[in-house]
């Protein structure tokens, strides 16, 4: 006999993760003239809980202004990134449109970056690798992302990957 209280947990992991993505590429890249913040290029339609919504071109995205989420959507506290590591950031949607981040954990400079899990009722829009092999810490929103030292590749995504 199935285990019907398994199979709707199941069920439910499984609404959520394909109902909560992003259905095109919004080109995120770091803006021209503000290095510590990012833009997007293209407007990009995603979708909460299966309702669609888009968010339009953002010239700029603060990251210094955003807040930053754990895996299970609770409020979490940006911490800087330390010399030699690399460090994936995942940036999610609300149904609002409001971007939030979620770090993922530092790891030894050109290891591979376990990227966060996207919490219910958000959507992942990109990710942010960086590697930091400058002389000093590295906090994102205020060191610039073009510092010396400083290399940063971007993800456009639609469910947030394993790793980058």
């Amino acid at each position: 006999m199935p285990n019907y209280t398994s199979l709707a947990a199941t069920n439910t992991v499984i609404r959520n993760t394909t109902a909560n993505r992003c259905f095109g590429k919004a080109g995120l890249a770091i803006h021209g003239g503000n290095s510590e913040n990012v833009q997007t290029v293209a407007a990009v339609d995603y979708s909460i809980a299966g309702v669609m919504y888009q968010l339009a071109i953002t010239a700029e995205i603060d990251l210094s202004a955003l807040s930053c989420i754990t895996e299970t959507g609770a409020a979490d506290t940006l911490t800087a990134q330390a010399k030699n590591t690399d460090r994936a950031y995942l940036l999610v949607l609300n149904a609002a449109g409001t971007v939030k981040i979620i770090q993922g954990t530092a790891v030894a400079t050109a290891g591979t970056c376990t990227v966060p899990g996207c919490p219910d009722g958000y959507a992942p829009l990109g990710v942010i690798k960086v590697a930091n092999g400058n002389s000093a810490t590295f906090t994102l929103g205020t060191t610039g992302l073009d510092a010396a030292g400083v290399t940063d590749t971007y993800y456009d995504v639609s469910l947030a990957p394993a790793s980058v």
